[in-house]
């Protein structure tokens, strides 16, 4: 690639300087390329600036060689200079530049896809955590309002009642605000929270209301979505249960395998094929944090068990 032909110590000088004006202007070449918006343009629009770019360059990094061969080496006085040969070295030169410029915008192109995913990334979660906030937001105050309305019913009627059940409300409360702020919490921390619901529940129903539960140990430790649970067994009473004059019971289960995590919530009554007190946003968001937090594989089903009962199975995937 040298202008002058020859393997010598005056050529290894030559090619010495040759590789080290080359590191020059690419440094610099680099340099005016951070001030552009290079780096973002297409292909095509990219080429049309490198080609003409480049070529420039290569003319440079030539003629400045050519010129060190020139003075202070003095070869043109030893052999006749050739204007093919410089055409040659400044095509050879190009080509090196080219191949430069293809590496340095592939490396920017791949860094910059990463850093955009990462970001893409961080927006998914942030929007994330702001619909699940707001899908809580949503629920809990619909089960705070139930909650102090049978303890309103309460204060006329047994006043050591409604102390219990101030209690229990409080117990309720702090659940609601210290875990109002996490998008899981453990399924024995829910149950627990469960059986104070229906405790408190059951004060207001008196005899109406029985319950039971059968919870694997080994799912005791599984993560879902706060207050799922207390929301099955609020719907159960709201829209089944209390419409039945002698009561009815609530039986919640809980199975674990390899797969999945199924939680199930078993009651007296019916679905209603057009409920007139119910508008579906409990359940629909409680789906909507499923999908959220676990995928397209958890679900939320509801539906008639036979003619007496109703059954809510919550299926979460764990694989």
């Amino acid at each position: 690639m040298a202008l002058y032909q020859g393997i010598n110590s005056t050529n290894s000088l030559i090619g010495i300087f040759d590789a080290f004006i080359h590191l020059i202007i690419t440094h610099g070449f680099r340099y005016v390329l951070q001030k552009t918006t290079w780096k973002t343009l297409s292909f095509l629009k990219l080429a049309v600036r490198v080609v003409p770019a480049t070529l420039i360059l290569a003319v440079l990094a030539k003629f400045i060689v050519a010129a060190f061969m020139w003075w202070p080496l003095g070869l043109f006085d030893k052999q006749p200079f050739h204007f093919n040969t410089l055409i040659v070295a400044i095509f050879q030169s190009q080509i090196i530049l080219i191949v430069w410029s293809l590496i340095y915008f592939s490396f920017h192109y791949f860094r910059n896809y990463k850093s955009a995913e990462i970001e893409k990334w961080k927006l998914e979660a942030v929007l994330k955590d702001a619909e699940l906030t707001a899908l809580k937001t949503q629920v809990n105050p619909h089960f705070l309002f139930n909650c102090l309305n049978n303890i309103r019913a309460l204060v006329l009627e047994d006043t050591e009642k409604a102390r219990d059940a101030i209690t229990k409300l409080s117990d309720l409360l702090r659940y609601s605000i210290q875990y109002n702020q996490k998008q899981k919490v453990t399924l024995r921390e829910e149950i627990a929270i469960v059986k104070q619901y229906l405790a408190l529940e059951g004060i207001h129903m008196d005899s109406r209301l029985n319950y039971t539960f059968h919870i694997d140990n080994d799912a005791l430790e599984s993560e879902i979505p706060p207050m799922i649970v207390q929301l099955l067994a609020e719907n159960a009473i709201k829209h089944c249960l209390s419409k039945i004059p002698e009561g009815g019971f609530i039986k919640i289960g809980v199975s674990k395998t390899i797969e999945a995590l199924m939680i199930q919530v078993t009651n007296t009554g019916q679905i209603s094929a057009t409920p007139s007190d119910s508008t579906g946003l409990g359940l629909q968001n409680a789906r909507e944090r499923l999908n959220l937090l676990f995928g397209d594989q958890a679900s939320i089903r509801l539906e008639n068990l036979d003619r007496d009962n109703v059954i809510a199975t919550i299926h979460i995937p764990l694989l």
